[in-house]
């Protein structure tokens, strides 16, 4: 296997790795925004929640743009 497919291969790990743990923090940035529209005064953080869930959201955005355009180069 030339260096070529080992680094898209491996490209495409990340990328589905990056898929995953986007899913999984979406479904838990939904719960969070569900908890502060509820009930914004629980005590709990949530707003600080919502905040976090944000910003890891939009470090694996830039993870999986950055993954697809590795396996796009030829």
């Amino acid at each position: 296997m030339s260096t070529r497919e080992k680094n898209r291969l491996s490209a495409v790990k990340g990328l589905q790795y990056s898929l995953k743990e986007f899913m999984a923090e979406w479904d838990t940035l939904k719960r969070n925004v569900d908890l502060f529209l509820r009930n914004p005064d629980s005590g709990e953080d949530s707003g600080m929640k919502v905040k976090m869930s944000s910003y890891r959201l939009s470090i694996l955005s830039a993870e999986i743009l950055a993954f697809s355009g590795r396996i796009k180069k030829p």
